[in-house]
């Protein structure tokens, strides 16, 4: 039962992280997740994206779209 509390504790340290974060940069973690792979690497294929955020193709569009929408 200990690690499944571990691991809701961590979950709730990312919720809180996450909220924060919105408030502050007007991002989702996907979308700041994204904008940290394009500075490391600024040419990734979506499909590139999409490996190192762990994200569907699907989805992975949408993110995009989405950051690109908030400029």
């Amino acid at each position: 039962m200990e690690p499944f509390c571990k691991i809701r504790d961590f979950y709730r340290a990312i919720t809180d992280f996450e909220t924060r974060f919105e408030k502050r940069y007007g991002l989702c973690l996907n979308e700041g997740m994204l904008l940290c792979c394009l500075r490391q690497e600024p040419r990734l294929s979506s499909g590139d994206i999409a490996k190192q955020l762990g994200l569907t193709h699907s989805n992975t569009s949408k993110v995009i779209r989405s950051v690109e929408k908030k400029g």
